[in-house]
């Protein structure tokens, strides 16, 4: 397994990044008289999906076809939000903390009525990008609780510094289909599929 990282200004036309609900059926024990009887539960774990899908060509075609040639499925690939939303005006360094399994983030440093938005992407490791599900205002103080989804899967230090701009997340890359003519102008195709590497 090999980790890559996708160029932030190889934008694909077509595709993205979104969180998903990915069922995952939990066997339940209940203890009756009449024995054990078994009931299924399912529980929503939510992950980023992603999918890259456009044509390059030129020295960005040739680039690419090189590039594609290294990928195989399962390798990791580090993947930017395209800038999806724009930069949010921090002010200076912020800080964040939260529990394993959160839904909530809890920051500091933020310019006393900072504005985050729902869709708004933030970083809270070099790996590991969330997504604000509602809207925020900082405080007079410079805090502001942030809803955001997926959870977190492992907890956030009160030293951990959040990112606003730039964020990226790892992918186990599924390549689907790429086509690659050996003539110019190099007009290449590419099909990929990502799913949030979660450990």
């Amino acid at each position: 397994m090999t980790e890559f990282l996708w160029p932030a200004d190889w934008r694909p036309a077509e595709g993205g990044l979104w969180v998903e609900v990915d069922p995952a059926q939990v066997e339940i024990y209940v203890h009756r008289q009449s024995g054990i009887v078994y009931s299924y539960e399912t529980l929503a774990a939510r992950r980023w999906r992603g999918r890259l899908k456009g044509t390059a060509s030129g020295s960005q075609g040739l680039a690419m076809m090189a590039f594609l040639a290294r990928l195989r499925a399962g390798d990791i690939l580090v993947v930017p939000d395209f800038g999806y939303s724009a930069p949010i005006e921090a002010g200076g360094e912020l800080a964040v903390q939260a529990d394993a399994g959160s839904r909530e983030l809890i920051t500091s440093g933020w310019v006393p009525g900072s504005k985050i938005r729902a869709g708004d992407r933030l970083q809270v490791a070099s790996d590991r990008m969330v997504m604000a599900t509602d809207a925020a205002t900082a405080d007079e103080y410079g805090n502001a609780i942030i809803k955001i989804d997926p959870p977190l899967r492992l907890a956030v230090s009160e030293s951990t510094v959040l990112g606003v701009s730039g964020c990226v997340q790892r992918f186990i890359c599924v390549p689907g289909w790429a086509e690659t003519p050996a003539t110019p102008p190099y007009r290449i195709s590419y099909h990929i599929e990502l799913i949030e590497k979660v450990n």
